[in-house]
């Protein structure tokens, strides 16, 4: 797949995500943090881009009642977790074949 293919492919798929497993069909995945929720990813595509941002964040409206996080819990080659918290925060992955890979990270917490 041409990397023109590939662009026009991320530009066309997209979900929006509150917490859950994230399935491999799309390639961005729009954060909306009204909670604390943990984000889990399948395995990919070989070269597979995965494009994380958060657009919106609400106040939690259940007890303790705490700003929205999501939390990509699924380890990679070169992060532990991911933290997203605030607009805008966002990060771009990549399906090495035996897991994924951090390329970018703005605004989000990365442990390691």
């Amino acid at each position: 797949m041409s990397k023109f293919s590939q662009l026009v492919n991320v530009m066309h798929t997209y979900q929006p995500i509150t917490g859950g497993v994230l399935a491999d069909v799309y390639s961005i995945a729009f954060l909306v943090n009204s909670g604390p929720h943990d984000l889990t990813l399948v395995n990919g595509q070989i070269g597979q881009l995965k494009f994380f941002t958060v657009v919106s964040v609400e106040a939690d409206p259940a007890p303790p009642y705490g700003a929205g996080v999501t939390t990509l819990t699924t380890p990679g080659e070169n992060y532990a977790t991911i933290i997203f918290t605030n607009i805008g925060d966002r990060a771009i992955l990549k399906w090495t074949g035996t897991g994924w890979r951090l390329l970018y990270s703005y605004g989000a917490v990365v442990t390691h």
